[in-house]
């Protein structure tokens, strides 16, 4: 127990900047540098320098932030119309099974009580073209939503 074993360290030559030889080291080790000696002008140039990547820095992150935004308000666009393409679609539905029937008919001429006019024709043509633009607005947000919710990347327009 008294018998410690003895430790040397030696050091020989010279050392220009900071230097350790140990062989355990419990703690912090921290060495300041000797302050450098600048001309206003290199000490000038610095402080801009750092200034510029902070500006930098700083545009980088309002860009990423503007996306994120970007792409929070389209997510939620999307999420709006595909709702709103689900329940136009099942609200108009009733409405677009008369105008198939319509078609049918003129198309067809089947015999019924009243002639189906041109118009009407066109009319229900113009009705289902409708119909398939708002099935397609769905279709397409759900499958943005549908992206997103599986991680996968979801171009975001401008």
């Amino acid at each position: 127990m008294g018998d410690e074993p003895f430790i040397q360290n030696n050091l020989s030559g010279s050392v220009g900047e900071n230097a350790v030889q140990a062989g355990q080291i419990h703690g912090d080790v921290v060495f300041n540098p000797r302050a450098e000696q600048r001309s206003p002008e290199e000490a000038e140039t610095q402080r801009r320098w750092v200034a510029r990547q902070q500006r930098i820095l700083d545009e980088e992150e309002a860009e990423r932030r503007r996306r994120q935004q970007r792409t929070k308000s389209f997510v939620r666009a999307c999420r709006w119309r595909a709702w709103l393409s689900f329940l136009l679609l099942f609200l108009l539905s009733p409405t677009t099974l008369d105008v198939l029937t319509t078609i049918k008919r003129s198309v067809y001429n089947d015999p019924s009580p009243n002639d189906v006019p041109l118009s009407e024709f066109v009319s229900g043509f113009l009705w289902l073209s409708a119909m398939g633009i708002i099935l397609i607005i769905g279709f397409r947000s759900a499958r943005v939503l549908w992206r997103r919710k599986l991680g996968r990347p979801i171009k975001v327009p401008d």
